[in-house]
């Protein structure tokens, strides 16, 4: 997609320039490019050019421009870093927001997403579990516990225990058949 002009990357470090000075940036970009989608990772990085104050505003203009301009806007985090006035400046304007996350139990880190918000359509409230593979993201089948929702090897504990109960009656019901011949 890059040798063909349909995907550009552009990077540039966050104390490299000002706030004023990325944000202007990228409008040049955008408007040389005319991109139909804009992924800006990690917004977090430029609360270290300036205060949470002064982010929230750049972003909130950002965003406005993109969203006049018809372009869709990907935004990604670092959960640990994002304040809560940062979610609060941003939250209004997107329409959703996916939150990822890694949980770490039973000495495994697993990761999870789920919806935080998902304007004008019907979503999911669940909490899944997501694996990453050489064929991209996979969504697991949700296992509930006793406890609450099962991930890794407590979820493929549980579906051993299902296959092992699951031929425990398939062979039960082949020996009741069986007997049943021989009446």
């Amino acid at each position: 997609h890059v040798k063909k002009g349909l995907l550009q990357f552009h990077s540039a470090r966050p104390a490299l320039h000002g706030l004023e000075m990325h944000l202007s940036t990228i409008y040049k970009i955008v408007r040389e490019f005319k991109p139909t989608t804009v992924v800006l990772d990690p917004i977090t990085n430029l609360v270290s050019v300036g205060l949470i104050n002064e982010v929230n505003s750049m972003l909130l203009r950002l965003i406005d421009f993109l969203q006049g301009e018809g372009i869709t806007v990907m935004l990604t985090a670092l959960v640990k870093v994002m304040d809560e006035r940062m979610d609060e400046g941003v939250s209004s304007l997107v329409d959703t927001w996916i939150n990822l996350k890694d949980i770490e139990s039973n000495g495994e880190r697993n990761r999870v997403l789920y919806i935080m918000k998902a304007r004008g359509m019907k979503h999911s409230n669940q909490v899944r579990e997501f694996i990453i593979s050489n064929r991209g993201l996979n969504l697991v089948e949700v296992y509930l516990g006793p406890s609450g929702i099962l991930r890794g090897s407590e979820r493929e504990e549980q579906k051993l225990q299902k296959l092992k109960g699951q031929e425990l009656k398939d062979q039960q019901e082949r020996k009741e058949m069986a007997r049943r011949r021989q009446e």
